[in-house]
């Protein structure tokens, strides 16, 4: 592999200790329900000295030009990457932000907030099913304690996690 920079080789076993830092953030996104092309771009970023440009994060990780942009487009909306720029280069480049509480505070702003919003109307379309049925006789019983035990309990855990994340966003930024 070749720096875009210098077109120096980088010193011997460099490469595969990139290789093993981006697979560290490509099973991290896995595991948050990511793809696993966002997790690579971020563990280049994260590793690599220099400022990279798309199409430096295209060539390094062989992904396709839309892909890159769009993981790309997705961190920096996240906080995870910010734009950097080169002493006379208009193309653009970018660096990792490396700071946890950054990292945290972003993924809960732009998709755990959401998400939980989201969940939490559609609980209460659930609770509001429910008691449709039960009014109508469909439901009742030990069926309708355990149905409302069940819905009620994921309604308190929506209103919960609404009141916990913005705590935890402010608590780490």
């Amino acid at each position: 592999m070749e720096t875009e920079e210098n077109n120096e080789s980088p010193p011997m076993g460099i490469d595969a200790l990139h290789e093993e830092v981006i697979a560290i953030f490509e099973d991290a996104a896995r595991m948050l329900g990511l793809p696993k092309s966002i997790g690579g771009i971020y563990g280049l970023l994260f590793i690599s000295e220099d400022a990279l440009s798309l199409d430096d994060v295209v060539l390094r990780l062989s992904v396709s030009k839309g892909s890159a942009s769009q993981g790309l487009r997705f961190l920096r909306n996240l906080g995870a990457v910010r734009p950097a720029s080169r002493d006379g280069e208009r193309r653009e480049y970018f660096t990792a932000e490396v700071e946890l509480k950054q990292l945290v505070a972003g993924f809960i702003k732009s998709e755990l907030e959401p998400q939980i919003g989201s969940g939490l109307g559609k609980s209460q379309k659930v609770e509001a099913r429910l008691k449709a049925l039960k009014d109508e006789g469909i439901v009742e019983g030990d069926l309708a304690e355990h149905l409302d035990e069940r819905v009620g309990k994921l309604n308190q855990w929506h209103r919960s996690a609404r009141w916990v994340l913005p705590f935890i966003a402010r608590f780490l930024g």
